[in-house]
C-alpha cells in the first residue's frame, strides 16, 4: 500500500475498483481538504464536519465505478461534496431545531420527563 503514495487520483480511483483498501489512500489525501472546504463554505460544528465527510465519502465509494479516469477526481471529488453540503442544508432547515442550551437543567428534565400522553392530547 505504501507504493499508492506515488499513485495519482485517478490511479488510485482504478486499483479502489480492484481492492478497496487503496480506498483508504484516497480518505486520508481528502479528509483534510474537504473538511476545509465545508468549513469555508458553511458554520457547521465538528460533528457535523464529520458526519458530512463520512456521507461524502460513502457517496464517492459508492459512485467510483461512474468515475470516468480520463477526468480529474478532485473536482468530481469536489462537486459531490458540494451537493452533500447543499442536501444537508436542506434536510437541516426541514428539521425541526431544539436548542437544548436555551434550557436550564430542571426545566430540561421536566422537558423529558413529560408524561403527557401525545396521542391522546392529539385528539382532544
Amino acid at each position: 500500500m505504501s507504493l499508492s503514495i506515488n499513485k495519482t487520483d485517478e490511479e488510485l480511483v482504478k486499483l479502489s475498483l480492484e481492492d478497496n483498501k487503496f480506498y483508504g489512500e484516497l480518505i486520508s489525501r481528502y479528509q483534510n481538504k474537504f473538511s476545509q472546504y465545508i468549513g469555508r463554505r458553511a458554520k457547521v460544528s465538528r460533528e457535523d464536519i464529520e458526519d458530512l465527510l463520512q456521507e461524502i465519502f460513502i457517496k464517492i465509494y459508492l459512485n467510483l465505478r461512474n468515475f470516468d479516469t480520463n477526468l480529474k477526481f478532485s473536482s468530481w471529488g469536489y462537486r459531490i461534496a458540494h451537493n452533500e453540503l447543499i442536501s444537508w442544508y436542506r434536510k437541516k432547515s426541514i428539521r425541526p431545531q431544539i436548542n437544548f442550551e436555551d434550557y436550564e437543567e430542571e426545566n430540561m428534565l421536566n422537558f423529558i420527563s413529560d408524561n403527557t400522553d401525545l396521542v391522546n392530547a392529539a385528539h382532544n
